[in-house]
């Protein structure tokens, strides 16, 4: 069988929380979709060049085959289609209102 590692799944490579929940999606990755790369290596900078400076720790990313960069909550609909089971957790994340800085 052959994998695709199409996305890119970009986190703090030293934050233990991030680790952890980068090595869960892989668990759960059977189709091997998910590729995981730090934020912090040469490659992740390049990957993440057009997220400011600034924002690229401020959470996760997601690196879509076609080059667009998803980040933070708005990446758990894509992310979530990638996994088993994951489309109707995606669709219900995709209609939910976004949260109120209030």
């Amino acid at each position: 069988m052959q994998f695709r590692c199409d996305h890119a799944l970009l986190d703090d490579g030293e934050c233990g929380h991030c680790r952890l929940a980068v090595r869960a999606a892989l668990a759960l990755d059977r189709d091997r979709r998910l590729r995981p790369v730090a934020i912090q290596s040469e490659e992740g900078r390049r990957l993440l060049g057009a997220v400011p400076a600034d924002r690229q720790l401020g959470s996760f990313h997601l690196l879509t085959p076609g080059g667009i960069v998803i980040s933070g909550p708005d990446a758990v609909p894509a992310l979530a289609r990638l996994l088993p089971g994951g489309t109707v957790p995606a669709r219900t994340r995709s209609v939910q209102p976004p949260a109120s800085d209030e």
